[in-house]
């Protein structure tokens, strides 16, 4: 299997599963961004995005995130739970947001 790298998601490996339809996946995205900071208004908990990915076998697209709480030690999850209009934008993500995201999706990748 071939792995190429897409800008913002996971890198695609040619022969897995076909990307998420596009309209479908930025509507359930919303206005995440990797790096980015936001407060999801079920769990009351704030997250950090690591990874995007719109080529998830069993959802067809996902995020990776690191929750922001009191809990024990670093807490990554991959789950597709789409924007809700009740979230909430903390910080959108800068360049360096973007790197210093990808560079802990690496330190993290034991947890998953």
């Amino acid at each position: 299997m071939t792995e190429t790298t897409e800008p913002g998601n996971t890198p695609a490996r040619h022969g897995g599963p076909p990307p998420y339809p596009a309209a479908e996946f930025a509507a359930a995205l919303g206005p995440r961004q990797l790096g980015g900071i936001y407060h999801h208004h079920y769990w009351r908990r704030s997250y950090t995005v690591l990874d995007i990915s719109d080529r998830d076998p069993q959802t067809g697209w996902a995020l990776t995130v690191e929750w922001h709480d009191n809990g024990p030690g670093p807490q990554p999850t991959r789950h597709c739970t789409p924007w809700d209009p009740r979230d909430q934008i903390i910080h959108q993500p800068t360049p360096h947001a973007t790197a210093t995201a990808r560079r802990r999706l690496t330190e993290l990748a034991d947890h998953f």
